[in-house]
């Protein structure tokens, strides 16, 4: 069931995410503008979605499981903190409510400590460039914030013709 409609905006002005909340498990969700399909019912995941479309059996204790979301974030045996690396370097922390955070509720932690500092949501184009060049060294005083991709590229281009 679709909730409300949280207004954000991204370079043309548009965009936006809903909140929803699982028609099996009573779990609230965000998703994007776009990927709200025009069905009757949303799930918050393919466990969910499974379980109500493909006629999956569960007992009890599993439905409660579900419905007490064990298994997600902090309950989960694997929780290591909500902080990860990637291999490509970059620290990713979980943050399920944000309207730019993926699938799985995780967003890249140097784009979310401009967004402090900054006190607003980054927009899409906007690039978050790492100083001394260590994709893991999130200091506010190592970020530097483009407005674009392009300025981005200019400035590495500059740096390496100097």
């Amino acid at each position: 069931m679709i909730k409300e409609f949280i207004k954000t905006t991204n370079h043309n002005g548009r965009g936006g995410h809903y909140l929803c909340e699982c028609d099996f498990c009573g779990k609230e969700f965000i998703r994007n503008k776009y990927s709200i399909k025009k069905v009757k019912k949303h799930y918050c995941s393919k466990i969910c979605f499974h379980i109500i479309e493909k006629g999956r059996n569960i007992n009890d204790k599993q439905r409660e499981a579900l419905k007490l979301g064990r298994g997600s974030g902090e309950k989960n045996s694997m929780w290591k903190g909500g902080r990860i690396k990637h291999t490509g370097g970059y620290i990713y922390i979980y943050k399920p409510k944000h309207p730019n955070s993926g699938d799985r509720g995780y967003i890249l932690e140097h784009r979310f400590i401009m967004e402090q500092y900054l006190g607003r949501y980054l927009l899409s184009e906007e690039v978050v460039h790492h100083i001394n060049m260590d994709r893991s060294d999130n200091r506010l005083e190592n970020l530097q914030l483009f407005p674009s991709k392009r300025k981005h590229l200019d400035y590495h281009l500059e740096l390496k013709i100097i």
